[in-house]
């Protein structure tokens, strides 16, 4: 059992790998909080990719702001300091972003999430590591066939 949930371990941490080398090529890594927050957990009889709820908003968009919604903690336009920061946008336009995204909200990024998390990936992902493993079961077993001279 040890073995498999090693496995299941090298499984999730392929994918965390994936999934943030994905996110770095599709240019969705401003301040690196939302990949910092990305771990990979020990459950019952496994392991869980978690972080932080909004990294769906990476691929869905978010939708605008319905009218009398309370101020989130931190609010839209706090939030948006650090973001600017790392992208490099004078903090004067902080504020117009913060009503444009209010107002219109804004587009994900499809696949930056999904082209990773999806079964096609991840069987591909299991059959990977499975067969290293196999490979590394059948040396250990049957070392001799694997070394050969010629004479």
């Amino acid at each position: 059992m040890d073995e498999i949930l090693g496995l299941l371990e090298i499984i999730c941490n392929i994918i965390l790998a994936q999934l943030v080398q994905n996110m770095a090529s599709k240019n969705r890594i401003a301040t690196g909080k939302t990949i910092d927050s990305l771990e990979v957990v020990p459950v019952e009889n496994g392991f869980q990719l978690i972080g932080n709820a909004t990294i769906w908003a990476l691929e869905t968009g978010r939708k605008p702001t319905p009218p009398g919604t309370p101020a989130s903690d931190p609010t839209l336009y706090e939030a948006l300091k650090d973001w600017c920061i790392a992208r490099g946008i004078d903090d004067k336009f902080r504020y117009a972003i913060a009503q444009k995204i209010h107002k219109e909200g804004w587009d994900g990024t499809p696949g930056v999430i999904l082209d990773i998390i999806n079964d096609q990936n991840i069987n591909a992902i299991i059959d990977q590591v499975i067969d290293e493993y196999l490979d590394g079961v059948i040396i250990a077993l049957f070392p001799k066939l694997f070394y050969f001279s010629i004479v």
